[in-house]
């Protein structure tokens, strides 16, 4: 995407953009280890940026506005934030990630749209999980189409690229798996991930 951009930019202006993407192979996770050696106070950075994907007409409780909690952007947050070890003070709709069934993860009771959130949440951590099982193979079709892509995009050799897409997959399985089990083999969380 960013060679298409790059090219027709040059085309259009006659100038050589080049886009740099000093985070594109870290996971959120280290991103956020990196803020808090500059900035400990997560609690206060965390409370002015809304993560949730979720509509929030559906993501609110008692009229007020939250993180849904099962979003793919609320699971990635809380996977994240596990990883860095700060306490997470986002306030979530769906808090409970130990509960054995998802029901049960709503403490101000079950939304309305249970069965849309359910959905949400089932694909957000198969999305996680299918990404974490990527590790075990670097060399998937989808990985290298993907490398492939980027090695084209970041003008880099293949072996470079590739290099950092399994450290990245790698990572981000370091930090996926002792957030499935922090929640508990009978969780909902463990349940929707296969486990």
């Amino acid at each position: 995407m960013t060679g298409h951009i790059r090219r027709n930019t040059h085309l259009l202006t006659k100038t050589e953009v080049k886009f740099d993407h000093p985070a594109l192979f870290l996971t959120k996770g280290q991103v956020l280890s990196s803020l808090t050696k500059h900035d400990i106070d997560v609690a206060r950075w965390l409370a002015t940026h809304r993560s949730c994907s979720y509509d929030a007409r559906h993501s609110s409780s008692e009229k007020k506005v939250m993180h849904c909690g099962v979003c793919g952007n609320c699971i990635l947050r809380r996977v994240s934030m596990r990883w860095t070890g700060a306490t997470d003070t986002t306030e979530y709709r769906a808090r409970d990630l130990h509960a054995t069934s998802f029901e049960k993860s709503f403490p101000a009771g079950v939304p309305h749209a249970v069965k849309a959130n359910r959905d949400i949440a089932r694909n957000s951590i198969r999305s996680m999980q299918r990404l974490a099982d990527l590790a075990t193979n670097p060399r998937a079709v989808r990985v290298e189409a993907e490398v492939a892509a980027l090695t084209r995009g970041l003008n880099e050799p293949i072996k470079n690229v590739r290099e950092k897409m399994e450290a990245f997959l790698q990572q981000h399985r370091k930090e996926w798996e002792p957030f499935v089990e922090s929640c508990g083999p009978k969780s909902w969380v463990a349940d929707f991930a296969g486990k």
